[in-house]
């Protein structure tokens, strides 16, 4: 067999959970002993009623990967752990899952601080060995690109290596970095409450309130627009990925209070949002190569704005990837409101 499909891990890694039992008389060093591997071996999974922890003695032994090739989630029966492959798995590979859920969208250093920290391991995965694609800087000699390498090849993470177009030297980027995330909190922070004084205006259907904030808006996407120029950041650097999606969720609205007021500029700014956004979606899927709660969110306000554009097609094209994302992800969630919103989609689908 070279492969292993998916349906054999949605079958076979099924193992009942148990509740764990301690006497009251066992010696403290026991006990202790006892807390130690549930922290270092448990998974604790978000449920209606708090958190639930589980101990499995399959699944446990399963490793961590920041490029994970399954994920586990409740079984189909009350008080089983399931585990599905996210692709099909060649013969003798390693099944792994990720411990830390969305932040795999971090870059390498925090999210090997959030390992080391919980699980008291320094990550060496198969990413965290690679270079940083989320934290890439431009070269200033030809524009191409310079990567902070990856753990184990005993240079700083806090330093990038030669561009990978010229080869000219790399250089320290912390000092670089904290300037940048400074100059874009800002502006992010002065679009968030554009947006809500957007958002506001129109729910009240203030004509007069969202002319100023309108007004606003445009002052603090043309503030945005400044704050980038000049950016050593390549597109692909976490911090301008953020960015960007907080400077298309304001056009958005700005273009919504145009479409309420019966303006044709409307169309102009969803198209550009939608645009921006897509180039988003695909940089973050070479980026970050796995389903992610986050890309079923971006996929769903893409349609959106094509539906907003009146291509239907496109529309439903996004949907119809935001559930497929959903089905790969959404078994594992006991949230209701993750279960609703594939309801919902199924049935805009139908419509």
């Amino acid at each position: 067999m070279k492969w292993l499909p998916r349906v054999f891990l949605q079958v076979y890694w099924v193992r009942r959970v148990k509740e764990p039992r301690l006497s009251g008389d066992l010696p403290v060093e026991v006990v202790w002993k006892f807390l130690r591997i549930m922290e270092g071996n448990s998974f604790q999974v978000p449920t209606d009623a708090g958190v639930r922890v589980e101990l499995v003695l399959l699944g446990s032994r399963m490793n961590h990967s920041c490029l994970p090739n399954a994920l586990r989630g409740p079984g189909r029966e009350k008080g089983t752990v399931e585990v599905r492959a996210l692709r099909d798995l060649g013969e003798g590979e390693e099944v792994n899952v990720s411990y830390i859920g969305e932040a795999l969208s971090k870059p390498t250093a925090p999210r090997r601080a959030i390992l080391e920290a919980r699980w008291q391991f320094k990550c060496l995965c198969e990413r965290c060995q690679a270079s940083d694609v989320l934290r890439a800087f431009r070269c200033e000699v030809c524009g191409g690109t310079h990567l902070v390498p990856g753990v184990g090849t005993g240079d700083s993470e806090n330093s990038v290596g030669p561009c990978l177009a010229c080869g000219a030297p790399g250089f320290a980027v912390d000092a670089l970095e904290r300037r940048w995330d400074v100059a874009f909190l800002a502006a992010e922070q002065d679009l968030g409450r554009a947006g809500r004084a957007v958002t506001a205006a129109l729910e009240a259907k203030d004509g007069a309130a969202l002319t100023a904030a309108v007004k606003d808006a445009f002052e603090a996407l043309a503030a945005a627009n400044r704050a980038e120029e000049n950016c050593t950041l390549q597109m692909s650097h976490h911090l301008r990925l953020r960015f960007r999606k907080a400077r298309v969720t304001l056009r958005s609205l700005v273009g919504d209070a145009f479409a309420a007021a019966g303006e044709s500029a409307s169309a102009e700014l969803w198209g550009q949002s939608t645009v921006e956004l897509q180039e988003g979606i695909e940089m973050e899927k070479q980026t970050l190569p796995f389903p992610r709660d986050k890309l079923v969110s971006e996929l769903i306000q893409l349609s959106g704005l094509y539906r907003k554009l009146g291509m239907a097609p496109d529309a439903k094209r996004c949907l119809e990837d935001a559930l497929k994302v959903m089905e790969l992800i959404y078994w594992a969630s006991e949230a209701p409101e993750a279960k609703q919103m594939k309801r919902d989609i199924e049935e805009a689908l139908k419509a």
